[in-house]
């Protein structure tokens, strides 16, 4: 799909290539775990995704190996962050395997609260996006208005944290797209 070519290319784009843009891991090997072939699935995917990243994490061969993994992805959240499996998976992933996990909040800003699952919940690294506001400057940057953003109740459920954890470029990044490039923008372009 777009998306997920795009965002590959974020993570990976070695800068060989018709722009000589280079990805934040140019150097980066392995195996990539296609989540969503088209862009849509379910959450049964994402969760045999993310196992087939535990399994990979625990070979032998990968024992010196430092294992990411970029969800890109994002969906309803239920209430009940007790319970969310994406966020249950995304856990593990980390605490229990040591596999370093980002994960895209959302796009449903500027609202607080509206960081989605898996992003929402204990583990990972929730990035949001910035938006650069057409300079090189930082000092103009501000979280792009479509990002999602967590909450600043103090006194919120047990569980619940701030989110997002970190910010990022998401507004028209430059990636690779079948047949060509294209400029796209969302946390998915930050989170790599």
């Amino acid at each position: 799909s777009d998306h997920g070519s795009h965002v590959h290319s974020i993570s990976t784009a070695r800068g060989d290539n018709v722009t000589g843009k280079r990805g934040v891991a140019p150097e980066a090997s392995g195996g990539g775990i296609i989540a969503l072939p088209g862009g849509g699935g379910s959450i049964a995917q994402v969760l045999a995704s993310i196992e087939t990243a535990i399994e990979w994490s625990n070979r032998p061969e990968w024992a010196d190996r430092f294992v990411s993994l970029n969800l890109s992805l994002g969906g309803p959240t239920t209430g009940d962050r007790a319970n969310d499996l994406l966020a249950q998976a995304v856990q593990e992933a980390e605490e229990v395997h040591g596999i370093y996990v980002t994960i895209a909040s959302g796009n449903s800003g500027p609202g607080l609260g509206t960081v989605r699952s898996p992003a929402w919940g204990p583990a990972g690294l929730a990035v949001a996006a910035t938006d650069h506001a057409g300079t090189v400057d930082a000092e103009d940057d501000s979280i792009a208005f479509f990002s999602s953003r967590g909450t600043s109740d103090p006194d919120a459920p047990i569980g619940q944290r701030e989110n997002p954890d970190a910010a990022a470029g998401g507004v028209n990044i430059r990636g690779v797209v079948p047949g060509g490039y294209a400029n796209l923008s969302g946390t998915s372009m930050a989170a790599p």
